[in-house]
């Protein structure tokens, strides 16, 4: 904090990974100069909003259940929507920094990784990039999904309002009659999902239109999607944004954030109670965690941050379970420490865990410069418009995407390999027993 004593520089000493002019605009710097910022507010869905809940995550009827696990959401489907501590995401985007996707803390850079995703929500954090049209009469295609059409004050642009799937879809007894009730019901309860809890943005009101079209069929083609990687990308745009002293909102799921926080540094962490079922999805464990209002102000959480030291950080936290419980091999776990961008539509970010490699029980060596997608600081908005109407021009966001999308799944093919700092394909390369780019292990 500033004095009126003797001037101490914040740093860095140099500007090399960080960038000054984004220092100028940051939260951090008003903090640093004792000016006053509110607590952001943390944007999902609400009860009293139309947005409410309709299952208890204990008590998701059986035919639902069923196409939950096939679409891959089962997991994320079971937990709670817990209060998220306003003060503690606030404390962390003060930390947060948009050159390196990492939070600066005093033991080291730390950040959220595929691993965390697949962990705590139990999504998918392989597979096809989420993505396709952005343009469409959505009228229509609603229509086609869902069996009806929404009324032109029902859509935001490209966004379908929460509050006519709850109006329409709130009751699982209407439709439960036949298999396509059963199937617009999911669909509708998918849609919720994303608006409400996982890609939720700043309004939590509304969910991008965009995303239904990936819900087709009976929901086996929706498992094949990569849904930790988009939640990733989405958190990540999000604490981006939030990090600017003008910013009063955050978006994305900010749940992950709450309990990847309580998982790291257990000096801020509620009483965690037993786990009803040890063998239950690690996510679980939070479903019954109960908060204290008002136990840290802002304040104190930046103390907090502040103090920690390498003792009050647990660097693994799911290693006292084992990974079986994700049913990770050796070859999932290397996968997660890919320096890959994360994507889904018109957001890219980068994913950077080589920055945070004591995470993975490893010793840390020196990363490479952060990764820049053609963008600022690894962020990139493309423009494309459908899969089969590309834009004109060298640079075009559909040329972007395209190339993003196959950076990605080149990082995530079995068949790969680095070379000169460079992953390419390794047509040689056994798919079940390929050489993988490891780090070593510390001692």
């Amino acid at each position: 904090m500033a004095s009126d004593g003797p001037r101490i520089d914040p740093g860095p000493k140099e500007w090399g990974v960080l960038d000054e002019d984004v220092q100028q605009c940051h939260r951090s710097q008003v903090v640093w100069n004792e000016g006053h910022l509110k607590s952001l507010r943390v944007r999902r869905a609400s009860e009293g909003r139309g947005n409410r809940d309709v299952h208890d995550p204990d008590d998701i009827p059986q035919d639902l259940q069923q196409h939950l696990v096939r679409a891959g959401f089962w997991h994320a489907a079971r937990m709670r929507r817990l209060p998220i501590d306003h003060r503690l995401i606030t404390a962390l985007v003060e930390r947060w920094r948009p050159e390196t996707h990492t939070f600066h803390m005093p033991v080291g850079e730390m950040t959220l990784t595929l691993q965390d995703v697949e962990a705590i929500l139990g999504l998918r954090t392989e597979g096809r990039v989420v993505s396709g049209f952005t343009h469409a009469n959505w009228e229509d295609v609603i229509l086609q999904y869902m069996g009806r059409s929404p009324l032109e004050d029902d859509l935001d642009g490209g966004n379908l309002k929460m509050s006519w799937l709850t109006h329409h879809w709130g009751h699982w007894a209407t439709h439960s009659g036949t298999h396509e009730g059963h199937i617009r019901y999911t669909r509708a309860y998918l849609m919720r999902l994303f608006g409400g809890f996982l890609l939720c943005d700043k309004s939590s009101s509304v969910v991008g239109c965009r995303y239904i079209q990936l819900l087709d069929g009976d929901f086996e083609e929706t498992n094949t999607y990569s849904w930790g990687s988009a939640v990733l990308a989405v958190l990540f745009r999000e604490l981006c944004q939030a990090t600017s002293s003008g910013a009063s909102d955050i978006g994305g799921c900010t749940l992950l954030l709450q309990i990847w926080a309580w998982t790291r540094f257990p000096t801020i962490a509620p009483p965690m109670p037993l786990p009803s079922d040890p063998a239950d999805h690690y996510g679980r464990r939070f479903n019954n965690v109960v908060l204290q209002r008002h136990r840290f102000h802002l304040k104190d959480y930046r103390i907090e941050l502040d103090q920690m030291g390498r003792d009050n950080v647990v660097w693994e936290p799911y290693k006292e379970v084992g990974y079986e419980f994700l049913g990770a091999d050796a070859d999932m776990q290397n996968k997660w420490r890919a320096v890959t961008p994360v994507l889904t539509f018109h957001i890219v970010e980068m994913h950077q865990p080589d920055r945070c490699m004591r995470q993975f029980g490893m010793q840390q060596h020196i990363p490479r410069l952060a990764g820049r997608l053609r963008g600022r600081y690894g962020h990139r908005e493309t423009s494309h418009t459908s899969r089969s109407g590309h834009q004109s021009g060298e640079d075009t966001g559909d040329d972007f995407l395209q190339a993003a999308a196959e950076d990605f799944d080149i990082r995530h093919d079995p068949d790969t390999e680095r070379v000169g700092g460079v992953i390419r394909r390794n047509p040689e390369c056994d798919a079940r027993n390929r050489p993988w780019p490891t780090y070593t292990p510390s001692s």
